[in-house]
């Protein structure tokens, strides 16, 4: 062995000679599969309209309950639940319409969203809608978490909306019902918007001049449809000591909300006026962003001209 190791160092140099020496080196371990608590059977998933925020305010409104079969596993690529919503008055038979998601465990809970057609009530006027779940396991087997919706047909219909789920084991799934398997599902693949997620310090200045920028920090958060880029951002900060949220809608590289808001003129009075909010998804993408720029404009109503600010979002953190 003494001379094997000899010839290896004089025939054949120093690049070799790493080789010889890993001879008797472990080989690399294999990554642990991904674990999950279990989401197969029965659920009733229960949501508490009475606690439903709108923009960050209260806005109760009638509470549901909706009832789902799951199936879950986990293989290496990850792992994945599968659901299908059952008819409301019987958990034996599917929903008519049929609905079916698939949700990723990420971080300690589930997700999934899921894109639709929406208007507000008492206007015709539509556009894309984006539910998200956010679901956490608890230690009794319930799952707690929050319902979000996302939608902006129309600057007077610009809705952002959070509403609390308990979701409740009822038992197995009736042999009749027939959920999707979820071990044949694709992997998680996250899009790029994704990354606009955490706490950002933001700065904006009136565009085109030399006055005193204002900052303030607020929190993001970004769900989107599995593997598109179909993507609803929350944005919430504090405004005179109450909690503000927007929903920005992604499409077409940008973020975007237009929205009737009020707003101070310089004469000291008020007007409502519609605001234009705006953010490009910064290349090359990163997850997470660590820096995003934006605008938001103002269009002039009564003695309020119209106006500019530039924004910059940089993130501190989680």
């Amino acid at each position: 062995m003494h001379l094997f190791r000899t010839v290896c160092v004089a025939a054949l140099g120093v690049v070799v000679l790493a080789a010889c020496a890993d001879r008797g080196s472990p080989p690399a371990s294999k990554a642990a599969k991904p674990s999950a608590p279990s989401f197969d059977g029965t659920y009733r998933f229960d949501f508490d309209g009475s606690q439903q925020l709108a923009g960050g305010a209260p806005k109760p409104t009638k509470s549901r309950t909706r009832t789902y079969a799951l199936r879950s596993a986990c293989i290496d690529a990850g792992c994945f639940a599968t659901a299908t919503k059952l008819a409301d008055d019987d958990p034996k038979r599917k929903s008519n319409p049929p609905l079916d998601l698939v949700l990723d465990y990420v971080d300690g809970h589930w997700q999934t969203a899921l894109r639709d057609d929406g208007a507000c009530s008492g206007s015709d006027v539509k556009g894309p809608s984006i539910t998200a779940w956010i679901l956490q396991p608890q230690p009794d087997g319930t799952l707690t978490g929050t319902s979000y919706v996302a939608m902006n047909p129309s600057p007077d219909c610009a809705v952002a909306t959070s509403t609390p789920v308990i979701v409740t084991r009822q038992g197995d799934v009736d042999a009749a019902v027939s959920v999707a398997d979820p071990s044949k599902q694709a992997a998680r693949s996250p899009s790029g918007p994704e990354g606009f997620t955490g706490h950002y310090n933001e700065t904006s200045v009136l565009h085109d001049s030399s006055s005193k920028s204002g900052s303030r920090r607020v929190a993001v958060q970004t769900m989107c449809v599995r593997n598109t880029d179909q993507c609803a951002t929350f944005k919430s900060y504090l405004a005179e000591g109450a909690t503000v949220v927007n929903s920005l809608l992604f499409g077409n590289g940008k973020w975007l909300l237009d929205q009737r808001t009020e707003v101070k003129c310089p004469d000291g009075g008020t007007a409502k006026t519609l605001k234009h909010e705006e953010y490009v998804l910064p290349q090359p993408v990163s997850r997470p962003l660590p820096k995003v720029t934006g605008s938001v404009r103002f269009d002039a109503e009564a003695s309020c001209p119209a106006q500019q600010l530039d924004i910059s979002l940089e993130r501190s953190g989680d």
